[in-house]
């Protein structure tokens, strides 16, 4: 049994904050890479007021970025990302804009993968130490050597691969990190064969894609249907990124909107989709969910839907039904369930 993701982070801080505590940070420049903690960027503030973030995912305070900000670091501190690979970005990305003899500290718990977080840093670097290890949190340590490395482009990172759906193939580019990477995941495919046949002869629909990851949906959807009008809503920006790329040629029917959930969203749409994202790191969230289906009736037209794919072991018949009048289920298999609700 994991402990809860925000008992994750409060343990996880507790012993960054004894192992920054022999670190000198005063007149330093500091990094802070996927840092979505007021409270550890608030205790780099006291120490220095030199503190520059690089996080991919919408956050209130925090600005997002897809590339680390130009500068040169002597301290980057990394909360180890659920991603290897973008664990591997991450590092590379670092490594030409660090001072000589910088720090490199990495940080998480034994089930997240720390451990080969250090084989990765000395990989890198050649070199990684444990500062500390306590309550099952491992902070790590390596020194940037004086060798010049080259600077790399976010294109540097990039996937692209065929998908194909209904004898169609569509070349889409994915980033690290980004879900179900270089694949038409069977949940996604599922939702595309339900909403097809509701969109194919309408005529002007606005749709809203929520969690629109590689904007697979949006570039199925958009050729099937020359008249439709897509907005991407995603709180990854690498992930938005990838969905204008692979979107670019659809570009004046194509709209991208970076935020965590509908709640700040002004726009009303004929069609909401979703196969919405359940997971942050190893916690399962069924509440995005719950609150996607509590929201959408206010961002929908009159005659508007929500139609999303879920787990089939979760059942959402009595949260549909006090959003909506009509609650429908346009398809089940063992592992999914597609919901509508009118």
């Amino acid at each position: 049994m994991h402990t809860h993701k925000a008992n994750r982070d409060v343990l996880a801080w507790d012993v960054l904050q004894e192992a920054l505590a022999q670190q000198t940070l005063t007149q330093k420049s500091l990094l802070l890479v996927e840092n979505y903690s007021e409270e550890i960027a608030t205790y780099c503030q006291t120490h220095t007021h030199n503190v520059t973030h690089w996080n991919r995912r919408y956050h209130e305070i925090f600005p997002a970025s897809t590339m680390a900000p130009e500068g040169t670091y002597d301290i980057v501190i990394i909360r180890l990302p659920k991603s290897h690979a973008f664990f591997d970005m991450i590092l590379h990305v670092i490594a030409p804009l660090l001072a000589p003899k910088a720090n490199v500290i990495v940080y998480g718990m034994t089930d997240e993968g720390i451990k080969g977080a250090k084989k990765k840093l000395r990989l890198v670097f050649g070199n990684s130490t444990t500062l500390l290890f306590k309550k099952r949190t491992h902070v790590l340590c390596a020194s940037a050597d004086e060798k010049s490395v080259p600077r790399q482009s976010l294109d540097d990172f990039a996937t692209t691969v065929p998908l194909l759906y209904r004898h169609k193939t569509y070349m889409t580019t994915f980033y690290p990190g980004m879900f179900a990477l270089g694949t038409l995941d069977a949940g996604t495919k599922l939702l595309l064969d339900a909403v097809l046949s509701l969109i194919h002869k309408r005529n002007h629909l606005s749709l809203l894609d929520v969690g629109c990851g590689s904007g697979i949906i949006g570039n199925v959807l958009l050729s099937y249907n020359d008249t439709l009008h897509y907005t991407g809503l995603d709180n990854d920006l690498l992930a938005l990124t990838a969905t204008e790329k692979n979107l670019a040629h659809y570009a004046p029917r194509v709209k991208k909107v970076f935020a965590q959930d509908l709640h700040t969203l002004v726009e009303k749409y004929d069609v909401i989709l979703s196969n919405p994202p359940m997971h942050t790191e190893k916690e399962e969230h069924t509440n995005i969910i719950t609150d996607l289906i509590k929201t959408a009736p206010q961002h929908l037209t009159k005659d508007g839907t929500l139609i999303i794919v879920a787990q089939s072991r979760l059942n959402l018949h009595d949260d549909f039904a006090q959003a909506f009048a009509t609650v429908t289920i346009l398809n089940k298999t063992p592992r999914f369930t597609i919901w509508q609700g009118q």
